[in-house]
């Protein structure tokens, strides 16, 4: 490669200096491609295409917004949750004060009610909403208002159902959460990868951060290059802009409310067939089967399967084994 000077780094590189080498203008504009089609699909005030996966982007929401042993909420992992949500074996869990929520004893939903009560008494920093194993529709109105009354930022994990949001086939996070952090690899077809969505200011500025001069867009860019990453992967973020071209055409909104109205069809088949399902039912593409008052012969087919996958435990039953996913 021949250097041509001392001009301003590529976006690519970093969001934040202002040098440029003249071979990576090709490499600013797919990124910039990628995160225009990213903010129009969502509605986004501001978008980071650079994480390398889903924990790598939560991890910086950490970084940009928390400080070390500061309180956080997230739905418990035995319960459908993520490790990266305030979970004892991982560095959420380590960092940071752990503040669980959890699913209703009798609907096996997220209880609401409850959850406002602890972070009306715990005040978290940050909560989180969404998870890896939850068939039901979240309530993102709900949350921010628990949010507001608690001061915290809440921001949104949507790794799983990000291409039924962008179907219209679930409620969309970004008016209500002051940051969205999704893989780019499930249900929105994209390249192994990850994305960061905020919004430009930060309404806590004043209360937590009083003394950054960073706004919270610039905070998040921040957090993934240069405190957590190096160079992007400029192959993949090139994939993402084509998949996102792909999410924003009509077929791909038809293929969306499919997707949802097969996994509804599939959940009566079962339940007409005797098979118990986690929440009764499912609103997105999830199906988790409860078989722990079946046979020891449906337990033992279980641990057969190539790809494990634990059952949700829930309030008053015996938690049979945990999940296990590749973030």
């Amino acid at each position: 490669m021949v250097f041509l000077g001392p001009r301003r780094l590529p976006r690519s590189r970093t969001l934040l200096l202002r040098q440029r080498r003249q071979e990576h203008e090709i490499v600013d504009e797919l990124e910039t491609l990628a995160i225009e089609r990213l903010k129009a699909l969502f509605g986004s005030e501001h978008a980071n295409v650079q994480s390398y996966s889903g924990s790598p982007a939560n991890q910086a929401v950490y970084r940009a917004l928390l400080s070390p042993r500061d309180k956080v909420m997230g739905l418990r992992l035995p319960e459908g949750g993520h490790l990266t949500h305030g979970w004892s074996v991982n560095f959420s869990g380590t960092d940071y004060q752990r503040v669980p929520y959890g699913l209703h004893e009798k609907t096996q939903q997220i209880d609401y009610d409850r959850l406002r009560e602890t972070a009306r008494r715990e005040r978290p920093k940050l909560i989180w909403v969404g998870g890896t194993a939850y068939p039901r529709i979240f309530d993102f109105a709900a949350m921010a208002e628990i949010a507001s009354e608690a001061k915290s930022y809440l921001v949104a994990d949507i790794a799983h159902i990000s291409g039924l949001i962008v179907a219209g086939a679930h409620p969309n996070p970004v008016a209500h959460c002051d940051v969205v952090t999704s893989t780019s690899h499930k249900s929105i077809r994209g390249p192994r990868g990850g994305f960061i969505l905020s919004k430009n200011e930060d309404r806590y500025q004043a209360l937590y951060h009083p003394t950054s001069k960073h706004n919270l867009a610039r905070r998040i860019d921040r957090a993934v290059f240069p405190q957590l990453q190096g160079g992007p992967h400029m192959n993949t973020i090139a994939a993402l802009a084509v998949a996102l071209q792909e999410a924003a055409s009509t077929s791909f909104r038809i293929y969306g409310h499919q997707i949802v109205r097969n996994a509804k069809a599939l959940a009566e088949a079962l339940l007409d067939r005797g098979y118990d399902l986690v929440t009764g039912g499912t609103d997105n593409h999830m199906l988790i089967l409860d078989l722990r008052d079946r046979t020891t012969r449906s337990a033992k087919s279980m641990r057969m399967t190539s790809m494990p996958r634990a059952l949700p435990s829930t309030p008053g039953r015996s938690k049979v084994s945990r999940r296990r996913r590749a973030r």
